[in-house]
């Protein structure tokens, strides 16, 4: 979770914007990009085990739901 092998990349989606994290993370010799939702893990779970926010902002997306939901609707 070192900031120097933090990017981030703004995006949209549905009119909001957000912010999509990308970690630079090698092993063995090999390089990886960890980004999108296993970043998004990864970052939920680092701040559980220090116990503190990250030092970088995040910026979700909002999922939007439909306003008005009548008796026929069903959520799958």
């Amino acid at each position: 979770m070192q900031d120097e092998n933090r990017k981030s990349e703004e995006r949209e989606w549905m009119g909001e914007k957000y912010l999509i994290h990308l970690f630079d993370y090698e092993m063995d010799n090999k390089k990886y990009l960890i980004w999108g939702l296993t970043a998004g893990i990864l970052i939920r779970a680092a701040s559980v085990v220090y116990q503190r926010p990250p030092a970088f902002l995040e910026q979700n997306p909002k999922f939007m739901l439909p306003k008005v939901v009548d008796k026929n609707t069903t959520m799958s």
